[in-house]
């Protein structure tokens, strides 16, 4: 909706202050957007989108249109390479990056998950293929499980202090006797921090 300026002629001779030239020529839906615009013998009718007129609306990267109703307003392009934002179209993303990027990001995380997930499986079957392979103990043998008792250890895997050798006494233990254990419960120390 433009206002077509080659088809008014007007001259200081016949032009009355008191009637508002731009109102009567503008399109109907936009009379109200466009004023009278001069050096006090010229005027030309126009709108906040036109070039050089004093409080000019900068659209930046887009297009200044007159809308019916809303007026002047920043239409920013629609393309393939640049996403555009704010009122004035004043910035734009780059739309090929912003694709990339984020694309880049999700194989990179699922790289590293996978590679997560690998490492544990190998860290947990290399444990337990470590405790197969070390501790090759029978344990229907009765004496093989007594040296497994008494080889120097104590039960956190350090050597016992001196005089400090355990060796259990299951000859007297009751099996058929029936234990009743009380649930263990947490206690917290001063010292402990969690």
């Amino acid at each position: 909706m433009c206002l077509n300026r080659m088809n008014i002629n007007i001259t200081k001779n016949n032009v009355s202050a008191d009637i508002d030239w731009c109102n009567l020529l503008a399109p109907n839906n936009t009379r109200e957007f466009y004023f009278r615009y001069g050096n006090g013998t010229n005027y030309t009718c126009v709108t906040y989108c036109t070039m050089g007129v004093p409080g000019r609306l900068n659209c930046n990267y887009g297009e200044c249109h007159v809308l019916a109703k809303s007026g002047p307003r920043c239409l920013c392009p629609d393309t393939n390479e640049f996403w555009y934002s704010g009122e004035s179209c004043d910035s734009r993303i780059s739309r090929p990056g912003v694709i990339g990027g984020v694309t880049a990001a999700i194989v990179i995380l699922i790289l590293i998950a996978i590679i997560t997930i690998i490492l544990c499986r190998r860290r947990k079957s290399k444990g337990n293929q470590e405790l197969l392979t070390n501790k090759n103990i029978d344990f229907t043998n009765p004496d093989e499980m007594e040296s497994e008792w008494t080889s120097g250890q104590n039960i956190t895997g350090h050597p016992p202090a001196e005089g400090n050798k355990f060796t259990p006494n299951l000859q007297s233990v009751d099996i058929f006797k029936k234990v009743q254990i009380r649930r263990p419960t947490l206690i917290r120390t001063p010292e402990s921090s969690d």
